[in-house]
């Protein structure tokens, strides 16, 4: 009986890796480091817009004693931004206004160290500043990108301002006022507003004698205080003058 005849052998299911050049590879790693870049990018953009939260929480910690001398200070740059002392470049965060005395606080932060200088400018007609620090930002606000470039720095110091930026109709706060002028003096016999508290303050009008604010509550970010504050008269307004409204809705 003749042997059955042989079954043809099934073709190979795994085909060979194909070979790729070092030219190719070294492309794929340019790009897989592109990609990490950007990504990294991209989270320290997020984390920039957490700077103004993350930096009052450290200050409503902190109690400062003098300010730095001149030669522990930042300073100008060759280049016209703000350095460390040590030469690292820093981005400056608005923290606040003090509209009607012309003082007002920044954050210079240094993305090398994760660390901020407080700068305060106190509205003197000398222009007087005094700087305090350095501190360190909380972990979850510490960015990656420790040597950013010149754009990269732009771009995450307008991340950190823009974030806080609260846009309110001029025409819609007009209307308000005028209706609370109408009221009398009880109009503006609400609660003071702590700065600490403060999320944005924006000037509105001004009509001689007082200076018309509207103020947004870091706990309250949907409804506004109407701030009133007699910056006509012989003496310059304190920290602590003023009138305040009841909050409102502007919706």
């Amino acid at each position: 009986m003749p042997p059955p005849p042989k079954k043809p052998r099934a073709a190979a299911s795994k085909q060979a890796p194909l070979k790729t050049s070092p030219r190719q590879a070294a492309k794929a790693l340019r790009e897989d480091a592109l990609a990490s870049s950007q990504l990294a990018r991209q989270r320290d953009l997020r984390v920039a817009a957490t700077f103004k939260a993350a930096v009052e929480e450290v200050l409503v910690r902190v109690k400062f004693g003098k300010p730095l001398e001149a030669d522990a200070a930042p300073r100008p740059g060759p280049e016209g931004q703000l350095v460390a002392p040590n030469g690292d470049p820093l981005l400056r965060l608005k923290l606040c206004d003090g509209v009607e005395t012309g003082s007002s606080q920044y954050a210079l932060v240094n993305p090398k160290t994760n660390q901020f200088y407080k700068e305060d400018n106190l509205g003197h007609p000398l222009h007087l500043t005094n700087l305090y620090g350095p501190l360190s930002l909380p972990r979850g606000s510490q960015l990656n990108e420790k040597k950013p470039t010149r754009d990269e720095l732009r771009q995450l110091e307008r991340a950190a301002n823009a974030a806080h930026k609260t846009s309110l109709p001029k025409s819609a706060l007009l209307v308000v006022l005028a209706k609370l002028l109408r009221q009398g003096p009880a109009a503006f016999a609400g609660q003071a507003i702590r700065k600490t508290d403060t999320l944005s303050e924006t000037v509105f009008k001004k009509e001689h004698p007082f200076t018309y604010t509207a103020l947004v509550r870091k706990d309250d970010p949907s409804r506004v205080v109407i701030k009133r504050v007699m910056t006509g008269g012989f003496l310059p307004a304190g920290p602590s003058d003023g009138d305040y409204s009841q909050p409102f809705s502007l919706k």
